[in-house]
């Protein structure tokens, strides 16, 4: 199974964020143990440090190491790893898998901060994401969003689908108090 991925880099240039599709993993936290391919490049310090979360796997290279020269590589095993993702553990302190809502919640704050945060805090509003049940998003619109129709529709036009598009399971997205 091939997993869509791309990277991003991040401010750390020993450091890139592998974009994947939210719910691949469902797990968050330090990669402790990964399929083979991806566990040989921990194991062998070609990577310092991999961290994953549901939408995306940061991988840092160790030390004298360049992309240039592991990139291809790292991605090879990367993309092998995705195709197992019930062979991925971490160190989180729990070890639970995360549900469909703990995936949808992350993907929507993500949304609402990331995707939307500029255009919402430009007008003097922001949409926090209060709550996240059986697909259900609840959304406060806080600050200028709070008694501004066009929000309204943003939230509904904009932010729902965004929010869709990550995780097709999602059903609605509500307003809240």
């Amino acid at each position: 199974m091939l997993v869509p991925t791309h990277p991003e880099s991040t401010g750390d240039p020993r450091t890139l964020r592998w974009v994947i599709p939210d719910g691949q993993l469902r797990v968050m936290g330090r990669v402790t143990r990964a399929p083979a391919l991806f566990q040989e490049l921990l194991d062998t310090g070609v990577l310092e440090e991999a961290v994953a979360s549901p939408s995306a796997v940061e991988t840092t290279l160790g030390a004298g190491r360049s992309w240039r020269e592991e990139g291809q590589r790292v991605r090879a095993a990367l993309m092998d790893a995705l195709a197992l993702p019930q062979r991925w553990q971490v160190d989180n302190g729990g070890g639970e898998l995360l549900d469909d809502d703990a995936v949808l919640a992350l993907a929507a704050r993500d949304v609402a901060e990331v995707r939307l945060g500029k255009l919402l805090s430009s007008h003097g509003g922001r949409f926090d994401v209060v709550g996240v049940h059986e697909g259900v998003v609840d959304v406060r619109l806080a600050g200028e969003c709070a008694e501004c129709t066009a929000a309204v529709i943003t939230m509904k036009a904009r932010f729902q689908h965004l929010v869709a598009a990550r995780c097709p399971w999602s059903r609605e997205v509500r307003r809240v108090g």
